[in-house]
């Protein structure tokens, strides 16, 4: 078998929504002679031999050169394979499919019912080997040293994939005309547009099962049966694209996106999206908003902003308000001093953020950015992510205290995400990190 795979540390190792696999065995694609519903795309070029491929009945032989782009969920199976069919292929898991091309279009019933017909294209010998070089590309990111930016520099490059399916879905003749839906078919796709007008109204299928006039379970079972999910699935979809849409826009606070997605309360959105998601609403925001990837801080700031940082930080703790005038710092180092005081008071709050310490400290977030990543080189979010993980060591190197209860006590709750935290931070997990200086000592 033949497999890249962005698993490159121990941090990644359990994060399974962020990786993308290249492969040229086709024993690893994801489904054989019995019809299957994907739980990741497969987007590959065949490179040699033929086989038979069935999305939802809708059956394509894929021969040399021919780009096959199948979306999750699809119901496909594959027979009448040649002793010579070869491919390189990509499996991407579904979350991260749905984070991709949300920034590309709204995954309509029109579009996915589209790509259940039209799921492989012919191409030139030229644009075959483009392909695999794509695969290249996004294998060689992929495979970066760890960094914050991995993520969205793998899906910035699926979008130009997913792009242009899209443009020849949009620019196709047949996509003018009326398609022909069975009366199933046109009953998800009613579902699918009352989701996209209320799904921040209601979250309950018996709503949507009203409107339509039909109970909840012949709801879910007619969803499922031709869309491989249930009702309530795509309902949850629909609501977490929102709240992340909403997220990657840095001027709303989450109380606003609590307001506009109808929660009841900051606390209510925030179990809801860590059950689905897997991370807070602040924990995903401050992931898609690193400005600067902090291994490169010492090459990007001056040596004094440098001392100015690592001497605050190198304290047991910040230097209380009341003891400033007595130690030797400059105007600089007092007002970082005061935003790390904040900050440790907040420190076990999950959703202490920019936004909250723009609030403590009287400024406004683009007053507290300029004046942040003048002085130390990083953006706030940076900061707040080293002062958290600065303070994890030191409890890690105090003993004591197991990694998850460090991880609570610095204000994380999903444990993938502080491994990742703290590894940008110190080169090691956690648990590494107290391993290390166990035996140090």
């Amino acid at each position: 078998m033949a497999k890249t795979t962005t698993d490159n540390t121990e941090a990644l190792s359990n994060d399974k929504f962020d990786l993308v696999n290249v492969y040229t065995d086709i024993n690893e694609l994801p489904f054989g002679e019995i019809p299957t519903y994907l739980e990741e795309g497969v987007n590959g070029v065949c490179t040699g031999g033929s086989a038979l491929f069935n999305v939802f009945s809708n059956k394509r032989k894929v021969t040399k050169n021919d780009l096959v782009v199948i979306f999750p969920y699809m119901l496909v199976s594959i027979s009448e394979i040649s002793s010579d069919f070869s491919m390189v292929f990509l499996k991407v898991p579904k979350r991260l499919f749905m984070d991709t091309v949300v920034g590309i279009c709204r995954l309509t019933i029109d579009y996915f019912f589209y790509m259940r017909g039209y799921y492989s294209f012919p191409m030139c010998e030229e644009e075959c080997k483009r392909f695999i070089h794509f695969c290249d590309i996004l294998n060689f990111r992929a495979d970066l040293p760890y960094n914050f930016f991995r993520r969205e520099s793998v899906m910035n490059l699926l979008r130009v994939l997913y792009w242009d399916v899209y443009v020849l879905y949009k620019s196709n003749p047949k996509t003018f005309n009326p398609i022909k839906y069975t009366r199933k078919e046109k009953m998800v796709l009613d579902f699918f547009c009352l989701i996209i007008d209320y799904h921040t109204a209601s979250r309950n299928v018996a709503f949507y099962a009203e409107k339509m006039c039909i109970s909840p379970k012949y709801l879910t079972m007619l969803v499922a049966e031709n869309s491989g999910r249930s009702a309530k699935e795509w309902i949850v979809e629909y609501t977490i694209l929102e709240i992340k849409a909403l997220l990657r826009d840095s001027n709303l606070e989450i109380k606003e996106v609590v307001s506009r997605t109808r929660f009841r309360s900051n606390s209510t959105l925030t179990r809801f999206f860590r059950e689905h998601v897997g991370m807070t609403p602040s924990e995903y925001r401050e992931r898609i908003f690193i400005d600067i990837n902090d291994s490169d801080w010492q090459s990007t700031c001056s040596p004094q902003t440098q001392r100015t940082l690592n001497r605050i930080l190198k304290l047991e703790k910040a230097v209380p308000h009341e003891q400033m005038e007595n130690k030797q710092l400059d105007k600089e180092e007092i007002w970082i001093n005061k935003l790390v005081l904040i900050m440790e008071e907040h420190m076990e709050n999950t959703e202490f953020n920019v936004a909250m310490l723009c609030g403590l400290s009287g400024m406004n977030q683009k007053q507290l950015y300029r004046k942040i990543k003048e002085l130390t080189g990083i953006t706030p979010v940076s900061l707040i992510r080293r002062v958290r993980m600065t303070k994890a060591a030191q409890l890690l190197r105090q003993g004591g205290l197991t990694v998850s209860e460090v991880m609570y006590k610095v204000g994380y709750s999903n444990p993938s995400y502080f491994s990742r935290s703290f590894m940008t931070e110190h080169n090691s997990t956690p648990s590494q990190y107290a391993a290390a200086q166990l035996h140090s000592n």
